[in-house]
């Protein structure tokens, strides 16, 4: 718990030593959404990535770890992996504004801009608490 605490917190480090001390992060035969986390946040992805995966392998309906899966998939440059995840999300919640944003996020990563494109999400114009400006 006091990792998880931790996490709330922000304190990363400290959430870390208490993960690694459980050997979460380096096992890569679990699933720990905590320490996939911990990893995302300092910026080793590929290690969120190793941990997500799992966990999707065990819970393929664990949303939140698909998000965050497609997540360190996008910032690892990733593009087309990770809309192959936010579209799998949108099955789910096709009004989702942070799923349509990583979605948008994806294809410009991967060289769609177009804003006509049928791909590309409306996420500003379709979404009511975040109006469209200008």
């Amino acid at each position: 718990m006091e990792a998880a605490a931790a996490l709330v917190e922000n304190r990363l480090a400290v959430a870390e030593r208490q993960l690694k001390g459980s050997e979460a992060i380096s096992n890569r035969r679990r699933c720990d959404p905590y320490a996939a986390e911990v990893a995302a946040r300092i910026g080793r992805f590929a290690d969120a990535e190793v941990l997500l995966r799992r966990c999707l392998e065990l819970a393929t309906g664990f949303h939140a770890a698909r998000h965050n899966y497609a997540l360190a998939l996008y910032r690892q440059g990733k593009g087309a992996e990770a809309l192959a995840q936010v579209d799998l999300l949108l099955q789910i919640d096709p009004h989702d504004p942070g799923y349509r944003n990583l979605k948008a996020a994806a294809l410009g990563h991967i060289g769609i801009t177009d804003r006509r494109s049928p791909s590309m999400p409306r996420s500003c114009a379709t979404t009511p608490s975040r109006p469209m400006s200008g």
